[in-house]
C-alpha cells in the first residue's frame, strides 16, 4: 500500500483542468503505475495530484492518451471499460475498516462505491451523494463514440466532500497538517 501526502488549498479556490494553475503548484505529481489483473496492451500515461480543503478532498487526472473512447452514461456505469481514471482510498488510518473507489471516465461520468473489504458489502454512494461530487473535465464531449484514435492528453479534477465521505464511513479522518 502506498501514502501519498496531499497538500491544503483553500475552499474557495475553483476547480480547474489547468495542470499548471496555481492550486497544484504545491502538490506532488504521482504517476499510476499499478493496474488490476494482467498488463494491459495500452496503458496511457496517466498522473494525478491531490489536495484538500476544510470540506473535500480534490484530485486532478493528465491522462496522456490515444484510443481515447467513452460510452458510459450514468452514475456507475461501468466507466473501467470507457477512457478513464480510479482513485481508491481509504478515510482513515485502519484500512480493515474499508476504502473508496471513485472511477471517472473522460468525459466525467463517475463510478463511485465504499467497499469494508475488497469485493464484499459494497455499497455505490445515492445519486445525491454522486451529485456533490463536482467534476470538472477537459474534455466538453458527453459520450466519445467512435474512439478518437490520435494521442489526446485529457485533464479531469473531481472534488469530493468530506461529508459524503462520512456518510458511508463515519470514521473518516479529517484532513489536516499532518494527518
Amino acid at each position: 500500500m502506498e501514502q501519498f501526502t496531499i497538500a491544503p488549498v483553500d475552499a474557495s479556490t475553483p476547480l480547474t483542468c489547468d495542470w499548471d494553475a496555481p492550486a497544484w503548484a504545491a502538490a506532488t505529481t504521482g504517476e499510476l503505475a499499478h493496474h488490476m489483473g494482467t498488463a494491459p496492451a495500452h496503458k496511457p500515461r496517466v498522473q494525478f495530484r491531490l489536495a484538500y480543503d476544510a470540506e473535500s478532498i480534490r484530485v486532478i487526472f493528465r491522462a496522456e492518451d490515444q484510443y481515447v473512447r467513452a460510452v458510459a452514461e450514468g452514475y456507475h456505469d461501468a466507466v473501467c471499460r470507457d477512457s478513464c481514471a480510479e482513485f481508491f482510498f481509504t478515510p482513515g488510518g485502519d484500512v480493515s475498516l474499508g476504502y473508496f473507489n471513485f472511477e471517472f471516465n473522460c468525459c466525467g461520468v463517475m463510478l463511485a462505491r465504499f467497499q469494508p473489504a475488497p469485493g464484499t458489502d459494497m455499497r455505490d454512494l445515492s445519486e445525491a451523494d454522486c451529485c456533490a461530487v463536482q467534476i470538472v473535465r477537459s474534455i466538453s464531449a458527453d459520450r466519445i463514440d467512435p474512439e478518437i484514435a490520435e494521442p489526446l492528453t485529457w485533464t479531469l479534477v473531481a472534488r469530493i466532500p468530506l461529508s459524503v465521505l462520512q456518510t458511508y464511513a463515519p470514521h473518516t479522518t479529517m484532513p489536516a497538517p499532518g494527518v
